[in-house]
């Protein structure tokens, strides 16, 4: 679980999850009191929270891209002190040693600074016993690395070791270091907007706890009525009998008139039969048939 947020929203997680659990159980037990209400009003929450992420989302991008971008010029301008070192130091190799180490010990000092670790110990490894009491005692002791680095190449350049014209090569790269600390010291110390936060926060919390109600209203809403059925009551069928569709009504009573002609036309005497049916015998053959 090293570097996952589970362990931190996880109470979070189990309270939205009780709620949601409360919400569906009283909706079973009273599906009346949740039929008023719709997911309506959750659209417009969800908008501003939509809204309040993306602000949050384009900051934290901002910080993130500034850092990584501050981190590797740190790179850049070591090397280019490495570089510069190797080529006008060639013979004092003992500064060069030194300088050298001092801007590891930069590198550590600043990396602790902004994780808030002991920066005069990360630091102290590589500087001189001296120089690192010095420096584990002063304010800041990542800037007073790149001002140790200074003075040693003012000395250097005092005692001729260093060509005044090829000092500024060399202390270019210590300036670079000290833009790379201070913008790395902005980040650190200008955090998100508390605006950003707080009504994210509020407005999150807001929609998960409000939600499964408003689910649990949808699910408990009544069915909408049906329309009520009649009962037949056609002569010959039970009155529990209902009627399914008007088409099938219509089959209905025409068998019902068919049997009751068939069955005046058979209570009659033969000479009179032709004249109940007008096209004689086939009429009433068809409806003995049918």
């Amino acid at each position: 679980m090293r570097g996952s947020i589970l362990p931190l929203v996880a109470p979070r997680l189990l309270f939205v999850g009780a709620v949601a659990c409360l919400a569906s159980w009283f909706a079973q037990r009273q599906p009346h009191a949740f039929a008023q209400i719709t997911v309506a009003p959750f659209t417009l929450i969800g908008i501003a929270l939509s809204l309040f992420l993306g602000f949050r989302n384009s900051a934290c991008h901002e910080r993130w891209w500034e850092g990584r971008k501050q981190w590797g010029a740190l790179l850049v301008h070591t090397r280019a002190l490495a570089r510069q070192t190797d080529a006008l130091l060639a013979q004092a190799p003992p500064l060069r040693t030194e300088l050298l180490r001092a801007a590891i010990g930069f590198t550590h000092a600043l990396n602790a600074r902004l994780r808030g670790g002991q920066t005069g110990a990360a630091a102290a490894p590589w500087l001189p016993d001296e120089a690192a009491t010095t420096i584990a005692a002063a304010p800041n002791p990542t800037d007073a690395v790149l001002g140790w680095m200074s003075r040693r190449l003012g000395q250097a350049l005092h005692d001729q070791q260093v060509h005044p014209l090829l000092y500024p090569s060399l202390a270019a790269p210590v300036a670079g270091l000290g833009e790379v600390q201070a913008a790395c010291e902005r980040i650190h110390g200008t955090p998100l907007p508390f605006a950003y936060t707080l009504l994210l926060h509020r407005t999150a919390l807001l929609f998960c706890t409000l939600l499964p109600f408003g689910l649990a209203g949808n699910r408990a809403c009544p069915p909408l009525p049906s329309r009520p059925r009649r009962p037949c009551a056609c002569p010959g069928q039970g009155s529990g009998r209902e009627w399914t569709s008007v088409h099938d009504r219509a089959m209905t009573l025409s068998r019902v008139r068919a049997r009751a002609a068939l069955r005046v036309g058979a209570a009659r005497p033969p000479s009179s039969r032709r004249a109940a049916w007008p096209d004689g015998q086939s009429s009433l053959r068809h409806a003995t048939q049918t």
